[in-house]
This record gives C-alpha cells, structure tokens and sequence, in this order.
C-alpha cells in the first residue's frame, strides 16, 4: 500500500533540553537472522546484506553531526508489518548515547529541518530533526549549497548498500534540498512567542 510504513520501519528517539522526540523511518523488510548483531539485518537495494545496527547507528551520527551538543539521541526500535492493515510490532533495537557535535551557534529550539528526497519512482520522501542548529537563517538549501554534513546524510540515505526506504516502498533516490523552518507545535510546547 502506498504511503504506508509495512514491511518494517525504524523509529529513534532523541532528546534536547527542550523535550522529547522520536523520528520515523522506513525500511526494507527486516531479516531476523540477518547481519552481524543481535538486531539482525536486510537485504540492501543492491541484493546483499547490510547490518542493522551498523545501517542506523551510521545515519543517526550523519544526523547528530548537524545538532548542538545539547541533543542527545537515545535509543531505537525496529518494528515490522506483515502487511499494511496490520499492527507494528517492536521486534529488535539498541541504546544509542550519540551527543550532538555541530560547531554552528544559534537558535535551535523549536527549529524543524526537512531533508528532502525523490525516491526511484518520483515520490516524495523526508527525513526530519527537529530541534536542529538553524544555521542563522531559514532559508532553503539547494545542492550548490549544501554543507559537507548535509551531503554525508543524504549520500547514506540515498546508499544502494543500505535498506533505507520511502513509505511507497521504493529507494530514496535523489537529494532535492533541505527546508528550515520553526515548528509551530514545539513554539508552543515551549512557550516561544
């Protein structure tokens, strides 16, 4: 079914001094037996076999690369769907204790970065951090300007050797840009006027 999290996903959670979130994202289905941990592994888009915990705790250091010292990503969890009606069940995950290390100053409360994506079939695919360094200003970020650490995350997102996948069931394909804003559902979680 398009647009749905089945056959598996993997949900992160992370923390700043201004609260608690959790990122969302899918992946090809997972293999049990799979890889070289205890979590298992799956089958990359290239048809060989790419390590769990290898695949996420790379992508959360890309990700924690771009945040302040003060975020904290904690914990994750692999879920599977045997099908897209069915319920998500937790079947593997780890501790993360992975510290921000962005040297840009600023404002980051509240501060919502898309990173978006096409995938092979011209879908629309995003990866999101929220309480993220803004870099100074809100404007949209094209390739041309892209920052070492943004091309880092997109170049394991889009990677062939690793299971990441859009909601349509498809290979995140292409880096289109990265757009900042402020959430305004944190602004108000956090009494930001």
């Amino acid at each position: 079914m398009l647009h749905d999290l089945s056959p598996a996903f993997v949900v992160v959670n992370y923390h700043s001094p201004y609260g608690v979130h959790k990122q969302t994202i899918p992946t090809k289905a997972h293999v049990p037996t799979g890889g070289t941990h205890v979590q298992g592994g799956y089958a990359n888009w290239n048809g060989g076999d790419v390590d769990a915990d290898d695949m996420i705790k790379a992508l959360v250091n890309a990700e924690a690369d771009m945040m302040p010292n003060s975020v904290i990503f904690d914990q994750y969890t692999i879920y599977t769907k045997a099908d897209a009606s069915s319920p998500a069940l937790p079947v593997q995950g780890n501790s993360l204790a992975i510290t921000g290390s962005s040297a840009l100053s600023g404002w980051y409360a509240a501060v919502q970065h898309s990173f978006n994506f096409l995938d092979n079939s011209f879908l629309a695919v995003k990866l999101v951090l929220l309480d993220i360094q803004s870099g100074g200003d809100f404007g949209k970020v094209l390739p041309a300007a892209f920052t070492t650490e943004q091309i880092a995350l997109g170049a394991l997102f889009v990677d062939p050797e690793n299971a990441w996948s859009s909601r349509g069931g498809n290979r995140p394909n292409l880096f289109r840009n990265v757009t900042k804003t402020l959430n305004e559902k944190l602004r108000k979680e956090y009494h930001i006027t």
